[in-house]
């Protein structure tokens, strides 16, 4: 859980009132030169007739503070009361009168947006933890054993989660610098990248494309010559952002398996890389990618995972997997076996 309050927010000022800035990713970007996927920040309104910034690049978001803000979108009324969510482009001409206190989030369009909730606002109430999301305390709120807890009439605790507009690629030339990245953030972290078919087991993009164009080519199950081993033709897709900038993940199919295969390892691989993790994007990279595997023809594919693997489990289940089998490694470590149907 990453809980942010305005006690380490970076002040600005801005023409209606400050801003405390509670997040901004990239890390290195700057709001001045426009260059963040998404900025979480509460602005004071302190003139009473102010105006937004025209940002047309993002999607503006807007929880109500105050008891009331009172602004104009293009010239039409709003009114928000105390916690009430608004959402406008950034591109809108906006108006606010009156002082007031909001929450904003601005995602720049076509490449992430927020799904935010508020979770509690009233005196003594608890909002149990999770750790996959962001939390917004503003107010008095303390972490307590349960969760947090607000401590004062004016706080409210208030869920986000930025979720990016998601798509599966095949790799090509064009996704080089978005591949280094993530070797190195798997490098970093001491990881064997994953699945295999991410890089498999090259330091070089142009060796991992020859390599990914070979598994790709191949037209039946081979004997690898390095290692001895029955390997497979398979598919490799990557998870990327809309402008194709970043790698989240990677998941990679066999199309055929042999014994041993389909007893331990199966049809489907898939890995994110660490900075992502715990925020549901394995669940939508192996849910998009059944797609492509019925489109090669598989009814069904087999998937295998650890037994204590957890979050792995949660992936397969939430995409239809069934269990049909379990067993222990040669190293002794327990697995199961599940099969999801693609049609």
């Amino acid at each position: 859980m990453l809980l942010l309050s305005r006690n380490n927010a970076l002040l600005s000022k801005w023409s209606g009132g400050t801003t405390a800035q509670l997040m901004i990713f990239p890390e290195s970007s700057e709001y001045k030169d426009r260059d963040f996927d998404y900025r979480i920040s509460v602005a004071t309104i302190d003139d009473e007739t102010s105006t937004f910034t025209s940002l047309p690049d993002y999607h503006r978001y807007m929880v109500a503070l105050s008891d009331k803000i009172n602004i104009t979108n293009n010239g039409q009324p709003v009114q928000l009361n105390r916690c009430e969510l608004y959402e406008f482009e950034g591109a809108d001409s906006v108006e606010s009168f009156g002082k007031a206190v909001d929450l904003g989030i601005m995602c720049r369009r076509n490449k992430c947006h927020a799904d935010i909730r508020i979770l509690a606002y009233e005196m003594n109430e608890t909002v149990p933890q999770d750790a996959d999301y962001a939390y917004v305390a503003v107010g008095h709120a303390e972490e307590g054993p349960d969760g947090i807890v607000v401590k004062s009439q004016s706080a409210v605790v208030v869920f986000i989660d930025i979720i990016y507009d998601l798509k599966l690629v095949k790799p090509d030339a064009s996704h080089k610098e978005m591949w280094e990245k993530a070797m190195a953030e798997f490098k970093e972290a001491g990881e064997t990248p994953t699945p295999s078919g991410i890089n498999y087991g090259v330091d070089v993009f142009e060796d991992f494309l020859k390599e990914n164009e070979r598994f790709e080519n191949m037209a039946f199950i081979t004997k690898s010559e390095e290692t001895g081993n029955m390997i497979s033709p398979s598919t490799t897709m990557f998870l990327t952002n809309a402008d194709e900038s970043k790698l989240f993940g990677a998941v990679s199919c066999r199309k055929f398996l042999t014994e041993k295969l389909r007893e331990r390892g199966g049809n489907i691989g898939y890995g994110v890389v660490p900075s992502e993790r715990r925020r549901g994007y394995a669940t939508r990279m192996l849910g998009m990618f059944l797609d492509e595997c019925r489109k090669i023809g598989l009814a069904a594919v087999v998937i295998t995972c650890a037994a204590d693997n957890v979050p792995s489990k949660k992936t397969i289940l939430n995409n239809g997997g069934i269990l049909y089998g379990t067993g222990v490694d040669t190293d002794g470590e327990e697995y199961e076996r599940y099969y999801i149907l693609t049609l």
